[in-house]
């Protein structure tokens, strides 16, 4: 869990990425690139968890890294819409923006809870389009990274959340061991909504198998970015037996 912490201070305020970095790097096969912690850190593009307030030079830390995207998980969501709220979205989108990020990713609360809340999903919906809109105008691609709870009832939230969803605005950092673990189908998924998804986060790799999911994105010739979480060794020989990368 990340607490906020008080922080007095005159610069302008935005978050705190936690030691949750990502580094990507260059790999054989051009279309999918891969990202692990400490691989490459002079030349990588960094993924950062972002949750506390904190001065908006925070994000110029850990060796001065350049973002790949700047993801915002937070212990309790927006009462109404379900997702950061508005301001903390706003402000991590201009950071993040400045510090050359390509995408700004949102964690929210599932809608679904033994049952869909459509009201509820609804506004969140509206919310992440919004949100879109403004990561746009900071030249930032917005992506929603789902938890178990939007997989639910057999994927019932993401798949309605992605006909609701304005495709130019939000698009998806695929959690597929969460899918997996909610009863969901995530080769289903990927392979519904491959022009959606330009982020596969695999974690887990030990209790989930991703070999079918692999095989579906080289057939389908996904490209985006891959990340192993959390970072080893092991994991990596895992993405390149399974992905080939």
């Amino acid at each position: 869990m990340l607490r906020k912490k008080a922080v007095t201070t005159r610069t302008r305020r935005t978050f705190l990425p936690t030691p949750f970095v990502y580094a990507a790097s260059a790999v054989a096969q051009p279309a999918v690139r891969v990202g692990a912690q400490g691989e490459g850190l002079a030349r990588a593009k960094a993924w950062r968890y972002a949750g506390a307030i904190v001065p908006h030079d925070a994000l110029d830390s850990a060796a001065g890294l350049p973002l790949l995207a700047v993801e915002i998980r937070l212990p309790v969501y927006d009462a109404k819409t379900g997702l950061p709220p508005r301001e903390l979205i706003e402000r991590a989108a201009i950071a993040a923006a400045k510090r050359g990020a390509e995408r700004l990713i949102l964690n929210g609360r599932p809608c679904y809870d033994g049952r869909l809340d459509r009201d509820a999903l609804t506004t969140k919906t509206i919310a992440l389009n919004t949100a879109g809109r403004l990561c746009m105008s900071h030249r930032l691609g917005l992506r929603y990274r789902n938890g178990r709870g939007e997989f639910g009832g057999n994927a019932l939230e993401m798949e309605e959340m992605m006909k609701r969803a304005n495709p130019q605005l939000v698009g998806v950092a695929f959690d597929a061991a969460e899918c997996k673990r909610a009863g969901a189908d995530m080769v289903n998924f990927l392979a519904r909504h491959l022009n959606r998804i330009d982020c596969l986060i695999v974690r887990d790799w030990q209790t989930v198998d991703f070999k079918l999911l692999a095989a579906e994105s080289k057939a389908r010739g996904w490209s985006g970015w891959l990340v192993q979480s959390p970072p080893s060794a092991e994991g990596r020989r895992y993405l390149t037996q399974q992905f080939g990368v």
